[in-house]
């Protein structure tokens, strides 16, 4: 996780390109930490959130959850969501979240916390959480069904399939769409006309659409994780979710050449 301040806009990036920045609980705590920060701050007025390199998250890590969830997995979870996801719903600044490659999983839900989603045209998003034996979590459960309708967000959270940035525009769920290569001219064409209206207007306007819109998303956020711990107490949980991990660890090795695994999925 890396984080620099330029005039009155933050820039995140998820900084594991290694792992194609996937969103382990680590990176969870040190999102939070960020965000904890720029909060506090009159200067920053809008939050950037991008993925290093050409993916914008492959989704949690699947090494930590194999082997099963820990026992304070509900408390450890809740201050998560609370410090990452939650906090830029609270925040005063206007988060945008910007796209590029893939967003899945837990970074696909990362995303979908963000204010304005900006996505290239190419890029494509995924909600892997029943295909991978788990919850859907961050929210998904009650941010998606608001944003496409029931029956697409029952489609994308059951069949696990790809949404890509055209149809998720044409749909609802993100806000513009970049050309290939194009994210961060967007962006900055984004804050160049949020900037035409007063920091602390924005502010209230975005809170007024929290409090009518979202205003049940903590006692959701809260419900996922105590399905999630509840689903992950069962052998066949495990079974499963170690299947797909050693699935994608060889597959990985066959491509790579060598048996490491670069991480998530």
């Amino acid at each position: 996780m890396r984080s620099d301040v330029v005039g009155d806009v933050a820039h995140v990036v998820l900084d594991r390109p290694e792992a194609r920045n996937a969103v382990s609980r680590a990176v969870h705590h040190a999102l939070a930490a960020v965000l904890q920060d720029l909060r506090s701050r009159e200067d920053v007025r809008f939050i950037v959130i991008k993925g290093a390199g050409r993916t914008f998250s492959s989704g949690g890590d699947l090494a930590e959850l194999k082997e099963g969830l820990p026992e304070n997995y509900v408390a450890d979870y809740w201050r998560r969501m609370t410090g990452t996801v939650l906090a830029m719903r609270a925040a005063d600044q206007i988060v945008i979240a910007a796209v590029q490659g893939a967003a899945v999983g837990a970074g696909a839900a990362l995303a979908l916390a963000a204010d304005l989603v900006v996505a290239e045209r190419d890029a494509r998003f995924r909600f892997t959480f029943a295909h991978l034996g788990l919850m859907p979590d961050a929210g998904t459960s009650l941010v998606l069904p608001r944003l496409l309708g029931p029956a697409v967000a029952r489609d994308l959270l059951l069949s696990g399939r790809w949404i890509g940035a055209a149809e998720a525009h044409e749909r609802g769920m993100i806000a513009r769409l970049a050309e290939p290569g194009g994210i961060d001219a967007c962006v900055d064409g984004l804050l160049a006309e949020l900037r035409q209206s007063p920091g602390a207007t924005l502010a209230l306007v975005k809170n007024l659409l929290e409090s009518t819109s979202m205003a049940e998303l903590p006692s959701v956020v809260r419900a996922e994780g105590v399905q999630q711990q509840a689903a992950a107490a069962s052998g066949e949980y495990r079974r499963f979710l170690r299947r797909v991990y050693d699935g994608i660890t060889s597959a990985r090795a066959r491509t790579t050449g060598n048996g490491s695994s670069p991480g998530p999925q």
